[in-house]
């Protein structure tokens, strides 16, 4: 196990000061490291494995004031941050100079001056990732009557991620002297988004009510675009839309021990999963032909800026996912 390091100061019984500094590993996929390639003769590719790549190293820090009474409830106030060397990720494709297939890839000669597709490899820059968190739960226990029972519990929770990502570009350099030739090059670079698979933005709550044997809950959860997917053409990288989803759930005590009653209704508004590209497509009877025209007017913007300007509601669909509604009703025994 990796070090790691919890601290806790409580001054009084209503603060308490909490700092976790850890160390925690992202390991790549199983078949990204296999030693396993495929050579395409007859377009000069290569599908290849990465058997060389390493785990990505996170060293996580995180700041925790917590303020607790019997009317406040539970309030805790957290910064977190992130700092992860060598993340997995792809650079799209690469030319295999003359004399490396073996000593840098680990390939055959006869792929030398062919071309890896998708190539994977450990992010040469550090990603930067923090955020802060609010918490709160409390029990109304101070009201009168039958409102005593009530319970609210939220967080918010707002990161901010910044990676480079790397891209390599095949470029082609031509010399005359002492002879022509076309020297294939690649040039390494890269581009800045958001880190993979983390919204910007969550946020639930629940609200609930407890009285004698009964217990129920009412809860929402927010979770704003969340970037999925990267690639080498910025039109193809993949976000999904925000994400709303409300359930339910009850249980009533009955006269016989340990049996009770319950019922669970998960996404009562059938919110659904909307995934999207970057870019759009213009054969879509639901797209605006006005807005093609704004995008292409201007000649001094790349396609970055060009992409920004489309609606998300205009960009091109990769994959919708209907759940539905799902109604749980039956007993339970405990003993």
């Amino acid at each position: 196990s990796l070090p790691s390091l919890f601290l806790k100061y409580e001054p009084n019984d209503w603060l308490m000061l909490r700092y976790a500094n850890t160390k925690t590993l992202t390991r790549p996929d199983y078949a990204d490291i296999i030693p396993l390639y495929n050579y395409l003769v007859s377009g000069g590719e290569v599908l290849y494995r990465n058997p060389f790549l390493e785990a990505g190293v996170s060293k996580n820090q995180d700041y925790v004031v917590a303020f607790n009474s019997k009317k406040l409830g539970l309030l805790s106030l957290s910064y977190f941050t992130k700092a992860i060397d060598g993340l997995v990720y792809s650079s799209g494709k690469r030319y295999i100079v003359e004399g490396t297939a073996d000593s840098l890839y680990g390939l055959p000669h006869y792929t030398d001056q062919k071309f890896i597709i998708d190539y994977k490899l450990n992010n040469p820059y550090e990603v930067k990732l923090e955020g802060i968190e609010i918490d709160y739960q409390t029990r109304f226990w101070y009201l009168p009557s039958m409102l005593s029972g009530l319970v609210f519990n939220t967080n918010y929770t707002r990161s901010f991620s910044e990676v480079k990502y790397p891209r390599t570009t095949i470029d082609y350099q031509i010399t005359w002297d002492p002879s022509f030739q076309v020297i294939t090059v690649n040039t390494d670079s890269f581009y800045v988004d958001r880190l993979i698979d983390q919204p910007n933005d969550i946020f639930n709550f629940s609200l609930g009510y407890d009285y004698k044997g009964f217990s129920g809950r009412f809860s929402m959860l927010y979770m704003s675009d969340v970037f999925k997917t990267t690639n080498f053409w910025p039109e193809l990288r993949e976000t999904t839309d925000a994400y709303r989803r409300y359930d339910l759930s009850m249980k009533q005590k009955l006269p016989v021990k340990g049996l009770e009653l319950y019922l669970n209704i998960s996404n009562l508004t059938e919110a659904i999963d909307v995934n999207r590209l970057r870019g759009f497509n213009p054969s879509d009877p639901n797209f605006d032909n006005e807005l093609l025209e704004k995008i292409s007017s201007p000649d001094d913007i790349g396609i970055d800026e060009r992409l920004d300007m489309i609606p998300r509601n205009s960009r091109a669909k990769k994959l919708e996912q209907h759940y539905g509604k799902t109604i749980d009703l039956g007993f339970r025994f405990s003993f």
